[in-house]
């Protein structure tokens, strides 16, 4: 089973990816704040401000397969590349 963890993915381009990963059977884990939308039905969801320090502490030692960044901020960008 491929795992994804999807950063963002409350809002209508990443509910969409998450509702397709869903459907083709993978397992996702969504990090966001949950501002934008409500979470998908059979995703894991993290509640995290990816501004805070610590936000990716949850996820840190999780392998995935893929990792899908939505945000066109830079700031947060490198936040989840680092």
């Amino acid at each position: 089973m491929t795992r994804t963890r999807i950063l963002g993915g409350t809002a209508w381009l990443g509910r969409e990816i998450v509702r397709q990963l869903i459907a083709r059977g993978e397992q996702v884990t969504r990090l966001a704040r949950g501002e934008a939308g409500d979470f998908a039905d059979g995703v894991t969801s993290i509640r995290s401000d990816r501004r805070a320090p610590g936000a990716y502490d949850r996820v840190a030692e999780t392998r995935w397969d893929r990792v899908i960044e939505l945000s066109y901020d830079a700031e947060l960008v490198a936040g989840a590349l680092a």
